[in-house]
C-alpha cells in the first residue's frame, strides 16, 4: 500500500511520541497533529485496517513492525532534511522543521543517501578551508536586505513617464489590442528587465535583455512597469 502525505506524517508521530513517552494515546497524537480526535482516530483505524498499528479500544496505540520500519524511516528522512536545511543553508529551526516535513514524502532513498554525503562531505570540506558555513549564511542575508531594500522601493510607472537610466521589470501591458500589437512587435513583453538608456520629445529607447528597441512615447503609455529606484 502506498501510504499518502497524511498517514505518513501519523505514523511519524506515532513513532516520536512512541519514542518519547513510551506510551500512545490517541488525544496525544491529535494535539500533536493539530486536529480533532475523531480525525486521529480515522487516520488511525485506516493505519490498523492495513496493519501499520494496532489499537487497543480506549487504550494505547502501538506500531506493527512493518508500521515502526517505515515510521522510523520517514523520520530518518526528516532529520537528515531538516539538518541539511538549518545547518548548512542556515534556515531557523522553525521553518526548517516545517519544510523537512513537506519534503520528507516526495524524495526517494538515493536522494536521501546523497543528502548526507553531501552535507558530511561540505562540512568535512569547511573543516579543511577557511571558509565557514557562518560566511554564506551572512553573505545570504546581506542579499536579502538588499533585495528586500529594493523591492520597497519599487515603484509602478508608465514606461513615457520614465528617464534615463530608470530600470525595472515590464509588468503587463494595456490598451485596444492594435495598440497591444505594435507594442509586442517591438519586442516589448511581460516580465522582461529593461532599462531606459535614451528619452527624446517624440520616442524613448529601451534595452531589453541584450538589444535596444525604440519606443514612441504615445505607447510608452500603455507599458507598465514596476521601476527599482
Amino acid at each position: 500500500m502506498n501510504l499518502s502525505k497524511s498517514l505518513e506524517d501519523y505514523l511519524e508521530s506515532i513513532y516520536v511520541i512512541m519514542l518519547e513517552d513510551d506510551t500512545v494515546r490517541l488525544k496525544k497524537l491529535a494535539k500533536k497533529m493539530n486536529v480533532k480526535a475523531p480525525s486521529a482516530l480515522g487516520a488511525v483505524r485506516t493505519l490498523e485496517k492495513d496493519n501499520f498499528v494496532i489499537h487497543e479500544k480506549y487504550g494505547c496505540i502501538k506500531l506493527t513492525q512493518k508500521g515502526e520500519d517505515i515510521a522510523r524511516s520517514i523520520y530518518i528522512k526528516h532529520r537528515i532534511i531538516y539538518t541539511f536545511l538549518n545547518e548548512i543553508l542556515g534556515l531557523d529551526k522553525t521553518n526548517s522543521e516545517i519544510e523537512a516535513c513537506n519534503i520528507e514524502h516526495h524524495l526517494s532513498d538515493e536522494t536521501i543517501d546523497r543528502f548526507v554525503k553531501f552535507t558530511n562531505f561540505l562540512k568535512k570540506s569547511i573543516t579543511e578551508s577557511e571558509f565557514s558555513l557562518k560566511e554564506f549564511h551572512n553573505h545570504y542575508n546581506s542579499i536579502k536586505k538588499i533585495e528586500t531594500k529594493a523591492k520597497k522601493s519599487s515603484k509602478i510607472k508608465k514606461l513615457n513617464e520614465l528617464e534615463i537610466f530608470q530600470h525595472g521589470i515590464i509588468i503587463k501591458i494595456e490598451g485596444i489590442p492594435s495598440k497591444r500589437r505594435k507594442i509586442i512587435e517591438k519586442g516589448v513583453l511581460p516580465k522582461l528587465e529593461f532599462k531606459i538608456v535614451k528619452k527624446s520629445t517624440n520616442s524613448i529607447s529601451v534595452k531589453l535583455n541584450d538589444y535596444i528597441t525604440d519606443i514612441p512615447l504615445e505607447l510608452g503609455e500603455f507599458i507598465i512597469t514596476e521601476v527599482v529606484e
